[in-house]
């Protein structure tokens, strides 16, 4: 009885031993999910990147990356009030935003939100491109609405609902609409 009681707590000291030299070893690398710096897109070895990709369009940035939701990008005040009731009936969530006011093209700005499912984000982007049409914009493309001196698009991936705006000349808007459509494609 006292040798199985010596071979039982050898098992133990070794699994402790192993178990404390991992730790030592690897036990730091891989933060929680639930750590605060994170990056939303994911950082290599950490957990799965986002969905709601937004391009890397260069240039200076503003740093919006604390923004977590629709309600924190509203609060910026870009949307008007009609664009904004439109996004709230298909019930957005999770959000990400890029303001980058430095490329040669003019101020841009992209605007990813998850809604309610497929067939909701199809919907509201199409009323929201209905909504620029009255407003005076007009289709140059599929994926193309224009005016004097800005570009504008709704489009929708999934359940993921998106709105990309050029202030400034609308012929450099096809090109960082390329490079955001090269990460996040549209549907239909």
């Amino acid at each position: 009885m006292t040798g199985d009681r010596l071979r039982g707590a050898a098992v133990v000291v070794t699994l402790v031993v192993f178990a404390v030299a991992a730790w030592l070893v690897w036990g730091d690398r891989f933060p929680a999910a639930s750590t605060s710096d994170v990056r939303a897109d994911g950082d290599s070895g950490r957990r799965p990147g986002s969905a709601m990709m937004i391009a890397d369009f260069g240039g200076g940035q503003d740093d919006y990356g604390y923004l977590r939701t629709f309600d924190d990008v509203d609060k910026l005040g870009f949307l008007s009030p009609e664009e904004t009731q439109l996004f709230r009936a298909a019930r957005p969530g999770p959000a990400r935003i890029l303001v980058n006011p430095t490329l040669p093209e003019g101020r841009l700005i992209v605007v990813v939100t998850q809604v309610r499912d497929r067939e909701t984000a199809r919907s509201a982007a199409a009323a929201l491109n209905d909504l620029e049409i009255a407003g005076g914009f007009t289709r140059q493309a599929p994926l193309v609405l224009t005016h004097p001196s800005a570009a504008r698009i709704h489009y929708h991936h999934n359940d993921l609902l998106v709105r990309m705006e050029l202030t400034g000349p609308p012929d450099g808007f096809q090109p960082l609409l390329d490079r955001q459509l090269a990460v996040l494609s549209a549907d239909d």
